[in-house]
Parts: C-alpha cells; sequence; structure tokens
C-alpha cells in the first residue's frame, strides 16, 4: 500500500471543510450567481475521497484496489449507525413518512449516500477485477460518468428525475476509486501533467456555468458535472506531486478528522443555525450561507475533539468497530480515521 502522504491528508481536510460548503444553504449574501458558482466549485470533493480510496487501497503495479472484508465494514458500519443517530432528525424535519426504499440507499441524511456509495463501488470493482478485463471495468467507468452526467443535468435543466441521481451516484465511486488506483502508476509523472489536467477541469466548469446560465439556470443544482471528476483528480496529481508539504496541523487534522467532519457536520449546522438567528430543527434558506459555514466548521472540530476525550464512542462514530476492544491500526482508505496514523 501507499504510504501516507502529508498534502494528500491536507486536502482531505479541505475537501470535508468543502462538503460544509456544499450544504451550507444557497449564499444570499453573494451577488448574482456566485452562490451558485461557489457551490460547482466544491463538488469535486466527494470524488476527491473517492480517488484517495482507490490510490491508497491499490498495491503497487496493480490495477484493481485490494477490498477486504474489513474495508467494507468500516464505511458500511458508519452508514449504520449515523443512519440511526439521524432517524430522529429526519422524522422531526419531514415526519415519519419520510422514511421508504430512498433512505435505504442514501440514508436518513441526504449525504450519507457517499458512504453507501463507497460500499457499492468497491462491491462492483471488485466483480470487475474478479473478470480479469481493464477494458471492461473503463467502459463500465466511462459508461457510470456518462449516466451520472445525464441524470443531473436532466435535473438540472427540468427538475424532475432526482431518484435517478440518487441511483446513478452511488456508482460514480467506480471510475473515481479506478482512477486513484491509475495514479499508483503515473504519479511519478510531472507535476505540470497533473497541473494540467487541474486547469482542463476548471476550465471546462467555467463552460459548463455559462452555458446551463443561458438556459437560465444555476449551477447550484448540477450535482455531478463532466468537470467534477477532472477537478478531482487534478487537485489529487498537484497535491501528490507538489514540492511544498503541508502543514503538519492540516495534514493531522485531515488525518484524523476528515470522516468525522464528513459524517456529523449537518448535527452541528443545527445549533449553528440557531446561534446565528435561525431555526433549531429548519436552518431558512435566507440565512447568510459564509458565516453558517464557519460556525458549522468550528463547531464540528471543537465537537470531534470533544468526542475523542472518549475513545469507544468516538470509535463508534467513526465506525472503527475494532477499536472498540482495542487500540485501532493506521487507516489508509481515504475515509477517515479515529486517530490514529
Amino acid at each position: 500500500m501507499a504510504a501516507r502522504n502529508a498534502n494528500i491528508d491536507a486536502m482531505r481536510l479541505v475537501a470535508a471543510l468543502g462538503v460544509i460548503a456544499l450544504h451550507s444553504g444557497t449564499y444570499p449574501e453573494l451577488p448574482g450567481d456566485l452562490g451558485g458558482i461557489l457551490t460547482g466549485l466544491f463538488r469535486w470533493c466527494v470524488p476527491f475521497f473517492y480517488v484517495v480510496t482507490g490510490y491508497y487501497l491499490t498495491p503497487e503495479g496493480a490495477r484493481f484496489p485490494t477490498v477486504t472484508l474489513t474495508r467494507l465494514l468500516r464505511p458500511a458500519s458508519v452508514f449504520a449507525v449515523a443512519w440511526l443517530l439521524y432517524l430522529p432528525l429526519l422524522i422531526a424535519r419531514s415526519g415519519v413518512a419520510a422514511l421508504g426504499p430512498r433512505t435505504l440507499i442514501e440514508g436518513t441524511h441526504f449525504h450519507l449516500w457517499y458512504l453507501s456509495g463507497l460500499v457499492v463501488s468497491l462491491l462492483v470493482l471488485e466483480g470487475l477485477r474478479g473478470l480479469g478485463s481493464r477494458r471492461l471495468a473503463i467502459g463500465v467507468a466511462a459508461l457510470i460518468v456518462v449516466a451520472c452526467f445525464a441524470a443531473s443535468l436532466n435535473y438540472t435543466l427540468t427538475a424532475t428525475g432526482y431518484d435517478l441521481i440518487v441511483l446513478t451516484r452511488e456508482f460514480i465511486g467506480v471510475p473515481c476509486i479506478l482512477a486513484g488506483a491509475a495514479y499508483r502508476r503515473f504519479a511519478a509523472r510531472p507535476a505540470a501533467r497533473h497541473r494540467a489536467i487541474l486547469r482542463a477541469g476548471l476550465l471546462l466548469l467555467v463552460v459548463e456555468i455559462v452555458a446551463l446560465n443561458l438556459f437560465g439556470k444555476s449551477y447550484r443544482d448540477m450535482q455531478w458535472g463532466l468537470s467534477t471528476p477532472v477537478i478531482a483528480l487534478g487537485l489529487f496529481g498537484t497535491a501528490l506531486t507538489a514540492k511544498r508539504t503541508a502543514p503538519e496541523w492540516m495534514a493531522r487534522l485531515g488525518r484524523e478528522e476528515s470522516l468525522g467532519i464528513y459524517v456529523w457536520h449537518p448535527a452541528f449546522m443545527i445549533p449553528a443555525a440557531a446561534l446565528l438567528g435561525g431555526a433549531w430543527i429548519h436552518p431558512p434558506g435566507t440565512l447568510e450561507s459564509l458565516p453558517l459555514w464557519a460556525l458549522t466548521a468550528v463547531l464540528t472540530l471543537l465537537g470531534l475533539r470533544l468526542l475523542g476525550r472518549a475513545p469507544r464512542l468516538r470509535a463508534l462514530a467513526d465506525g472503527d468497530l475494532r477499536a472498540l476492544s482495542r487500540e485501532s491500526e493506521p487507516d489508509g482508505d481515504g475515509t477517515g480515521s479515529s486517530g490514529q496514523s
């Protein structure tokens, strides 16, 4: 397995904070469609986590990640714990009628789909590895990218078909994890090539934003653009090959807290919204989003630090079932850790 990289760990922190930005509202304090553009800039965050997973789970020289039962149980257990703990919030917001087949896929809070999607994507990749055809795997990955883009574009233009997004995004980890596995072979390429990928992704993002604006639509509603995986790959490669090393505190927080930030920030967003004058259960869309983003990030980090003083509770929250009985071993799957490294 690949050795720990401080820049990648630091970028995991940035990605986790970016997820909070995605969930902090519509940014009504920003002029024009800058809120939608800001949202679009952070769509790379979840694909980035998937790329990291593929990179760290792939042995040197291999074409597919190594999928073990432990690596499947980790996100599955976090999903199960979070599903139960967010259930009262879902009922308080939407009533018992909100429970249905979709909650089994995306969880009792919409952001939990990343965890179920990680399990599904790893299982699909393990099946493709068993078939032994790299071309087939690339073809399936390309088909998933197109399907996700088509479902997202349809929803953005018509405001219908969100269930298709729920279904297709369960598989977007397949191309991203496969790309991360490929980086185990291509990471030694010059840094300029990785920066070129990043620039291409940003240019494609601008094209997508302009094109949607021509149709009177905001990029805020675009769940998965073609630029999304390109930007994630460009950022990953740029961080991996950067000559400068990220500050140790960023790397440590990214290594220890990225999973916790992702999974538990909605719980801390409720008191953050209340402190800013919003409703306790239903933060209003008119609430200024930049302060909500900042305060939620601070409360989440503080809350996770406090939770770390109760190792067993923290291990349960992080899905590290082994740590419930003994100290956790290092984690390298890109989904976060309970504090050990």
